[in-house]
């Protein structure tokens, strides 16, 4: 299965190879309300895209996939096919694989994805622009190490949002065929299931994570739960599903829990940036209930006049 990831995900692998070789974290930012419920219930949401304020963004890279695999009398679709056919069975099983892919995916694959989006975070500078508009006025970062290697990192499926016009999808897109047919010999060599379920988690992740060029500066990665694949799992309690009520409507999430993220190295800081007002106290408050808090007093760094920023290592 990992030579398979390197063929069919090997833009995936090497950025996770950078963000570690960087040690580059990943963090969510949130308003300061979600973020005091995130502390105080030890838990972070995954919703379902087809929920999310950013719905319009996942059309973007299922558009480009239908605009440029069957354009030009479908010649990426049946050199594609053609790639695929030449390891394993014939073109007529991979067009119905990719066809289902791309005629079902809100109804098949969109129904049942929920993500979490994170952004690279720099421990020196907290990024203001993102900060104003995911957390507004006052919000809190959740910070989480993206150099640990354990039994839950497996589980919390990341991928890396790119922001692609149409000449640099196309251009990627037959990079990818080039490398099917280059690697003929490693795909051949695996049993079909493997294959096949590779295959489709490429072209799932990349409708899911091409976004329009415009939204280059959120610098996006997002944690990804899909229960149409069969390898994600939500054992060990780490991820649990729920129904909660948003708005007055009654929806479907999956829950990370915070306390277990931490236990296991994966929540590395908590960032707070608020003016001085009564959810101070609160948010102290639930702070220091984390035990793995060590009794450094706050550091304090102006960012604008009105806001102050406090940080606590874990």
């Amino acid at each position: 299965m990992h030579d398979l990831a390197n063929v069919f995900l090997s833009y995936y692998v090497k950025e996770f190879d950078r963000i570690r070789r960087e040690n580059v974290n990943l963090a969510h930012y949130t308003n300061i309300l979600s973020g005091y419920s995130i502390l105080k219930k030890k838990e972070i949401w995954l919703r379902n895209i087809t929920k999310m304020s950013d719905n319009m963004e996942v059309k973007w890279g299922l558009e480009l996939f239908k605009i440029f695999l069957y354009d030009n009398n479908n010649l990426l679709y049946n050199r594609l096919t053609d790639a695929l056919a030449k390891a394993h069975k014939d073109a007529k099983y991979w067009k119905l694989v990719i066809d289902d892919m791309i005629d079902n995916f809100y109804e098949k694959y969109a129904q049942n994805t929920y993500i979490l989006s994170l952004t690279e975070y720099s421990n020196k500078n907290i990024d203001i622009n993102l900060f104003k508009n995911f957390c507004k006025d006052e919000g809190i970062i959740f910070v989480f190490n993206s150099n640990c290697n354990n039994k839950f990192t497996e589980m919390l499926n990341l991928t890396r949002v790119v922001y692609f016009d149409g000449s640099t999808f196309k251009r990627h897109f037959n990079d990818f065929i080039e490398f099917i047919e280059t690697n003929k010999e490693s795909i051949e060599s695996c049993n079909l299931k493997d294959v096949e379920e590779l295959f489709k988690q490429a072209i799932f992740y990349a409708i899911l994570s091409i976004k329009h060029p415009s939204f280059k500066d959120e610098n996006e990665w997002r944690i990804v739960y899909c229960s149409e694949f069969g390898n994600y799992s939500i054992s060990n309690n780490l991820i649990t599903d729920d129904n909660v009520e948003i708005n007055g409507n009654l929806e479907k999430i999956y829950k990370i829990n915070l306390d277990l993220l931490n236990k296991n190295n994966l929540l590395c800081n908590i960032v707070s940036i608020y003016e001085e007002n009564e959810i101070e106290q609160l948010l102290n408050q639930e702070i220091n209930k984390w035990q793995t808090f060590n009794n450094e007093n706050f550091v304090e760094f102006k960012i604008e006049k009105q806001f102050k920023l406090k940080t606590k290592k874990i």
